[in-house]
């Protein structure tokens, strides 16, 4: 997660996506298997 927030606070994150939502969502839902746990939905 450190990277899509440093994109987002320094304001480099807009031209990587339209939809900031959905990155975040995928992030976390990776970071969750990563660690061996099932995502909610």
């Amino acid at each position: 997660m450190h990277g899509p927030v440093s994109l987002e606070t320094y304001g480099r994150l807009g031209p990587q996506t339209r939809e900031p939502v959905k990155l975040y969502r995928a992030e976390i839902h990776d970071l969750i298997k990563s660690l061996g746990l099932t995502p909610p939905g």
